[in-house]
């Protein structure tokens, strides 16, 4: 075969791997997207209520630890708890808040990891098999390259998946990380 021939079934696999890898992660992320969104919610209520709490009293965020009372449902309670709840504040789609946002992240995360081992596994196949930790290199160098390329996306999907009653839009969202706290606040 032709060089040309070869690069164009380089460019087909490289194309496959990146649209295999988006679609697999964003159909597993939507299956689980009300676990995330209860996730996101438990993780940050005892942090966006404890400054609600302080605020109203005048307080300094960083004056202390969080008091006993400050804690939330959503950081204490079940996970049929969390669910049900979110459903009854918000309605079901609650559940899925955030989704368009993840897959936007997922899609080309997942598609970035498949490529980049794909890619070591074709191009240097005697390292990632004989190197002591050779079989761990592919899939640590894809983790590494894809967190790094999609981590700002990551960011405004977990502030807008955070953002209770709301439905701020990924653009606003976006904006209002640059304005507040520069390119640096997607890192």
């Amino acid at each position: 075969p032709s060089r040309a021939w070869a690069r164009t079934m380089d460019v087909d696999k490289a194309v496959s791997s990146l649209l295999n890898g988006g679609v697999a992660g964003c159909v597993a992320k939507t299956l689980t997207a009300p676990l995330s969104r209860l996730t996101v919610l438990a993780q940050t209520s005892t942090l966006l209520d404890q400054a609600a709490l302080l605020s109203a009293h005048g307080a300094n965020l960083h004056s202390g630890p969080p008091s006993a009372t400050s804690r939330v449902s959503f950081a204490t309670c079940s996970i049929g708890r969390g669910l049900v709840d979110i459903i009854n504040r918000e309605g079901v789609a609650a559940l899925w808040k955030g989704n368009l946002l993840t897959c936007l992240h997922r899609f080309p995360y997942t598609g970035i990891k498949f490529l980049v081992m794909e890619s070591c596994w074709r191009h240097a196949p005697k390292v990632c098999s004989s190197a002591p930790c050779g079989p761990l290199l592919p899939g640590a160098l894809a983790g590494g390259v894809a967190v790094v390329l999609c981590y700002p996306l990551e960011v405004v999907r977990t502030r807008c998946m955070a953002d209770q009653g709301s439905s701020q839009r990924l653009v606003a969202c976006l904006q209002q990380i640059l304005r507040q706290e520069g390119v640096t606040g997607m890192f």
